[in-house]
């Protein structure tokens, strides 16, 4: 699992600096961000699973409070974190929020797919800072679970 979490953030570094490249254009960028979006939340949730592996048990939930909804009885720490950074307006949220938007099911009666523009609210700069939060999260808290 833990490859498969490397993959996806190397994916969504990948998306962003292609994603800036001058010659892009708008159709481009927009698609690229989007790309980055769904490998960040495809790391995140891999990650989720990463921490059940560690734990020996098996999960069921795309978010880290779902999760500790389903281990009642179970203290995990980096759940509990997780879980407070989806919460209100954290940089966790912003991603999640984001994920459903570029996610939702279009209206059945759209003659044309329209793109989900991002760029009002979504920039390159935002997703490289929500990279590298993640990146830095994992890494804390793989470096936490090996020291145990």
């Amino acid at each position: 699992m833990r490859a498969l979490v490397n993959q996806k953030l190397y994916f969504a570094r990948l998306t962003l600096d292609q994603a800036t490249h001058p010659d892009s254009d708008e159709a481009t960028h927009t698609a690229l961000l989007q790309a980055s979006v769904f490998h960040l939340m495809t790391a995140y949730r891999c990650y989720l699973r990463e921490i059940a592996a560690h734990y020996r048990f098996s999960i069921e939930a795309d978010t880290a409070a779902a999760a500790l909804t389903q281990l009642s009885d179970r203290v995990v720490p980096e759940l509990s974190e997780l879980a407070a950074l989806e919460r209100d307006d954290g940089w966790l949220a912003r991603l999640e929020r984001a994920y459903r938007a570029i996610s939702a099911p279009l209206p059945v009666a759209a003659a044309q797919i329209p793109l989900v523009n991002l760029a009002e609210s979504i920039t390159a700069d935002v997703c490289r800072e929500w990279l590298e939060t993640l990146q830095n999260v994992v890494q804390e808290q793989r470096g936490q679970a090996q020291e145990w």
